[in-house]
């Protein structure tokens, strides 16, 4: 009776090397599946924060604040947003830039959910700006709001998200593109 005291076979080797190769190959498949609408999802969550990161801030310094969305600028950052004093000082709080993998994207389709006025089909997508006064009101580019769509640059259309701001008030929602609409959460 032979017995192996140490070591692996070249065959137990090669097995155990297959497998691992194939978990590789499905989980980097999966999270290249999944990331477009992370990103997505990431951009709109960012968004929504500047504009209640924008409310605080006029709140706060008693002063109207503007948070204005820019389009087609070049390189890293073609789509960004600020968020600066309306007054003659013109002191800016907040700049970012909008995801990489992200366009702000041209969609046919108003916001809205039951019961409620639409919003305009991406009114900043070309850039604008919303002001936010003191008193918590905002004043949006439309009667009824304004909204951004994110859409990934690569990825299914089922990755696309929405952040639609109110007039008056200004209250935000996320909304998520299912089929030929939108579904709000």
């Amino acid at each position: 009776m032979a017995s192996r005291d140490h070591g692996f076979t070249l065959i137990e080797l090669a097995l155990v090397i297959t497998i691992v190769g194939i978990l590789l190959g499905v989980s980097t498949w999966a999270i290249q599946s999944t990331l477009p609408g992370y990103r997505a999802a990431g951009a709109a969550a960012r968004f929504r924060g500047a504009v209640r990161s924008a409310s605080a801030i006029a709140a706060r310094t008693n002063r109207p604040v503007r948070l204005t969305v820019v389009t087609g600028g070049s390189g890293a950052c073609a789509s960004s947003y600020s968020i600066a004093d309306v007054g003659a000082a013109g002191r800016v709080f907040d700049t970012a830039c909008f995801e990489t993998g992200i366009l702000l994207g041209p969609n046919a389709i108003a916001l809205g959910c039951q019961g409620e006025a639409a919003l305009p089909a991406c009114s900043l997508c070309a850039g604008g700006a919303i002001t936010f006064l003191p008193s918590g009101e905002v004043q949006t580019s439309a009667l009824t709001g304004d909204s951004l769509v994110f859409v990934p640059r690569e990825g299914p259309t089922r990755n696309i998200r929405a952040v639609g701001v109110r007039s008056g008030l200004g209250m935000t929602r996320t909304y998520r593109r299912e089929g030929n609409g939108w579904v709000c959460p």
